[in-house]
């Protein structure tokens, strides 16, 4: 298996997430089988050093395996991949979201407590909620509480 310890030893929190989140989505492909291709594994880093985004990732698959056509299982090896980090950051979201629902009151580091996610993940992932009109923070960070506005 890939190991992306590395990252997750330098404590930085989006590091340490995305290492995670690639760790686990090339150990399934791995466990399915599949070769991870070295380009893929070069791709990841970027993204893990925050060099890139994960549309980035996307574009250079496309150019890399497009040009290699024989390469199709790798290919689709590799969107594999990519789909199941945005379907762990859409779980994490979600989950995120269910929390503040049920307690409109909790706080970012209650959140990132029981989660287990640090609270740089936590504070990204609430940014992208109020950003997308689901919730809107009332009051102060200390004494205030989340709005729902998307049920």
């Amino acid at each position: 298996m890939t190991n992306f310890d590395e990252y997750k030893i330098l404590g930085e929190p989006d590091k340490t997430e995305r290492a995670k989140l690639w760790e686990t989505a090339i150990g399934l492909q791995q466990a399915d089988g599949l070769r991870v291709s070295d380009y893929l594994i070069e791709t990841a880093k970027a993204h893990i050093d925050g060099d890139i985004t994960i549309e980035e990732v996307k574009r250079r698959i496309d150019a890399y395996y497009g040009a290699k056509p024989s390469r199709d299982l790798a290919w689709s090896s590799s969107y594999k991949v990519i789909d199941t980090i945005n379907t762990q950051n859409d779980t994490m979201t979600d989950t995120i979201f269910s929390l503040i629902k049920s307690n409109t009151n909790i706080t970012t580091t209650e959140i990132a407590e029981q989660l287990g996610l640090g609270i740089a993940t936590v504070k990204r992932k609430t940014k992208e909620l109020k950003d997308k009109g689901w919730l809107e923070r009332v009051g102060s960070i200390q004494s205030g509480s989340w709005k729902i506005i998307k049920a």
